[in-house]
């Protein structure tokens, strides 16, 4: 397989290695699109693998364009591929820059809540196609 497909998790022989297969190929892919580009996200994946060997997992990250090699420094999205399923995540560390945050974070914890709650809203329709 050369080309990314969407992740089948039917396979009884899934490994890290199928994991690790999926997840440069769902990188690649992501790193074309327009809309992730526009967001400012650096297309080059932002690390090497983790593989968190108790659990299965293989993940990477897209950075936000920024100076700092340290992905662990500024916000990330992160793509975590297993044997039981895809995780997703958007990630703002502790020891990030907040000042871009500061209109997110402004209306405090409720207003927190509610941004996630439209983000959520708006992703309904296709996390209800998700097994």
């Amino acid at each position: 397989m050369t080309s990314f497909d969407g992740f089948v998790f039917e396979d009884a022989d899934f490994s890290p290695r199928t994991a690790l297969h999926l997840l440069d190929l769902a990188m690649a892919e992501l790193a074309e699109r327009r809309d992730l580009k526009a967001l400012g996200i650096n297309p080059e994946p932002g690390r090497k693998v983790v593989y968190v060997k108790d659990v299965g997992t293989v993940w990477n990250v897209f950075k936000f364009h920024d100076e700092t090699r340290e992905f662990n420094k500024v916000p990330h999205l992160t793509l975590g591929v297993g044997g039981d399923g895809v995780t997703a995540m958007a990630t703002v560390p502790h020891r990030a820059n907040k000042t871009p945050l500061k209109p997110l974070l402004a209306g405090g914890a409720e207003g927190f809540a509610r941004v996630t709650e439209d983000v959520l809203e708006g992703m309904r329709d296709v996390l209800g196609k998700c097994d």
